[in-house]
């Protein structure tokens, strides 16, 4: 109570006909094991559950291993930003996000999703496509079976001025959040390829050392 019925042009549901940005965030160096194929293999089936019920939708690619998959398959990209490496800064995130607010904003895209590698720990991490916009608001906790009292909260400044404010920061926080668990998920990745890889090299020069060692004692019998 006391905040009323708050709307916000961001957690409105924008026009259907307009298409949806999917933006798909996959690593612009290599090494890294299959990390891009994670993700780009749900970010395809996404595509395919879209395409089958007829959803208008349009891709925002970042990473040059994603640009260079959709370019393969001569799948259409509205956008293509190689620019943002494993290093991701907030103020180039912030564009980004600011841009997708104003196309939102304006009616010329109906939402936004991002698929991404999400980081929950060292040894796990899941490709997910997380929903940006519109903002939805937090569920309500489970009632319990004690009435309580009405509680009023007093807003300084007004609800309207508050929301303003922090839902772009919101948008805005979340897609770096996203940006920064793909680079890490994207860095655990590499380690654990690395580590395959000299583990492998490791057997192979055991290997090839016993077939050596035969070799010569052959030889000198």
């Amino acid at each position: 109570r006391g905040a009323g019925e708050i709307d916000h042009p961001l957690m409105r549901t924008a026009d259907p006909d307009a298409p949806v940005a999917l933006l798909v965030l996959t690593s612009t160096r290599g090494l890294c094991g299959g990390y891009n194929a994670h993700v780009l293999r749900t970010t395809t089936a996404c595509l395919e559950q879209w395409r089958a019920a007829e959803r208008p939708h349009e891709l925002r690619v970042f990473g040059k291993k994603g640009i260079a998959f959709f370019r393969f398959h001569r799948t259409p990209m509205a956008a293509q930003d190689a620019s943002i490496g494993d290093m991701p800064r907030f103020d180039q995130v912030e564009s980004v996000a600011n841009q997708l607010m104003a196309d939102f904003l304006a009616g010329r895209i109906s939402g936004v999703s991002v698929a991404y590698m999400r980081f929950f720990s060292a040894g796990r991490q899941r490709p997910e496509i997380a929903t940006l916009l519109p903002l939805a608001p937090d569920r309500p906790a489970l009632e319990s079976s004690e009435p309580k009292a009405p509680i009023d909260y007093e807003f300084r400044p007004d609800p309207r001025s508050l929301l303003a404010e922090l839902l772009p920061a919101t948008v805005r926080v979340r897609l770096f959040q996203a940006f920064l668990d793909a680079a890490v998920s994207e860095q655990v990745a590499r380690m654990a390829a690395m580590k395959a890889a000299t583990d492998a090299s490791e057997d192979m020069i055991k290997s090839l050392t016993r077939k050596y060692n035969r070799a010569r004692q052959t030889h000198i019998t």
